[in-house]
């Protein structure tokens, strides 16, 4: 069945839509138009009338600049790109504002800011969100995300090769200071060019919460890669990071979209909102679309080219109060065992922190035969077995590699 939520008061159509289902079913209704007085509405959708109760204007932005969420205490959030609605000046109208509903999003409390844009010396640009931003909840407090760009405001312009950033806000964090939390001293940094679509070199987070623990926090994002195609257009990678106390502090991005060949564009990457428990890990969904074509969505893209939607996983494993004495603190190769062995064999080893791991086995001229691990892995203890069923009697060695350590041992296949 389809409701029609109707035309704004301004006589148009909203586009671009985001919507949460709240404790009761009901829904609240964030969407935008292509200009007006007022670009930003919301709505709410009553289920037990089967209405809308209308679109109420918010001075804000078009296209990606809001995002509704709803807490698990049955709080409804809205963060969204907008500027001061008493006294609008130049810099307002880049603000970053908060505002939150306690009945399902019918009505609506007291507009908060959370970012104002700012000047970097020497330079009469701005500083200021331009299009992704993204909401969550720690708790029942707020937390979102937004990018940050280089903007002119009365050129209407922003500058999509310079340097671009990712904020990080909560109220109960950084005294309700926005931190900065990604920048190109943390990824790689290349420049956008090529066909527009509003994406700058590190862009469009978005972010997820830990179900049952407000200490864990999800982020992912796009960043331009180094790679080119159609009209030189940057191919852009999706990168992800994530906070174990609320928000404070952040692990270093890491890259989760593969280098295939040939290279995809990964654009408008989704995160699953809350991140299931299970087993001591937290596993976090991603989807993003990826095309061989950078860009052809937009601008006259070659006729033909389609993209495809990738879904990717990611884990995090939870330390117990009552597993922390047994968390290794350095890297460990153990001896295998048996030694020697046919055909099968079992090697232990030691993660002290979340690193790069890699067991590989080589025969005796130091060619390899195997590779055992090849992942990224929480600090923990773990396991790996090799078969020699396929290999000759002999000497054979294996290498653990881990972010700068390195050990090799030993061992011997008799058959």
């Amino acid at each position: 069945v389809a409701f029609d939520p109707g035309n704004t008061t301004a006589g148009t159509q909203a586009i671009w839509p985001r919507l949460v289902v709240n404790a009761t079913d009901n829904v609240a209704l964030a969407s935008s138009v292509s200009g007006g007085a007022a670009d930003a509405w919301t709505n709410f959708f009553n289920v037990g009338t089967i209405q809308f109760a209308g679109w109420t204007p918010v001075k804000g932005g078009t296209a990606e600049t809001y995002s509704l969420a709803v807490s698990a205490g049955g709080k409804v959030g809205h963060l969204y790109l907008g500027s001061n609605i008493t006294t609008p000046t130049t810099d307002s109208s880049g603000m970053i504002l908060f505002r939150e509903s306690t009945n399902g999003g019918q009505t609506w409390g007291t507009i908060s800011k959370v970012f104002q844009p700012f000047q970097e010396p020497g330079d009469t640009n701005w500083m200021a969100p331009i299009r992704g931003l993204n909401l969550t909840w720690r708790g029942e407090q707020p937390a979102g995300v937004f990018e940050v760009v280089r903007r002119s405001f009365s050129a209407g312009v922003y500058y999509p090769g310079w340097p671009s950033s990712i904020y990080f806000w909560s109220p109960g964090v950084n005294g309700g200071i926005p931190v900065k939390i990604v920048d190109s001293s943390k990824v790689p940094y290349y420049p956008n060019q090529g066909v527009a679509d509003v994406m700058t070199p590190i862009c469009r987070p978005v972010i997820a919460r830990a179900e049952g623990n407000s200490n864990y926090l999800f982020v992912a994002f796009l960043a331009a890669g180094p790679d080119t195609s159609f009209a030189g257009t940057r191919k852009f990678e999706g990168w992800f990071t994530y906070s174990s106390n609320g928000g404070q502090t952040w692990a270093d991005p890491e890259r989760f979209t593969p280098r295939l060949t040939p290279r995809l564009d990964y654009r408008y990457v989704s995160i699953a909102p809350v991140a299931p428990f299970s087993s001591n890990q937290f596993r976090i969904h991603l989807v993003a679309q990826g095309d061989t074509t950078a860009g052809s969505q937009v601008n006259g893209a070659p006729a033909g080219v389609t993209a495809r939607f990738y879904h990717f996983t990611t884990t995090i494993n939870v330390v117990g109060v009552g597993d922390e004495a047994n968390t290794p603190n350095t890297f460990d190769l153990s001896q295998n065992y048996p030694n020697p062995f046919n055909p099968s064999t079992n090697i232990k080893y030691s993660v002290a922190e979340r690193s790069n791991v890699a067991i590989k086995v080589y025969d005796m001229l130091g060619k390899e035969i195997s590779v055992l691990v090849n992942e990224r892995l929480q600090a923990g203890s773990y396991e790996a077995d090799f078969d020699g069923s396929n290999f000759s009697s002999g000497v054979y060695f294996y290498k653990l590699e881990a972010d700068g350590f390195s050990d090799v041992k030993k061992m011997s296949l008799v058959k």
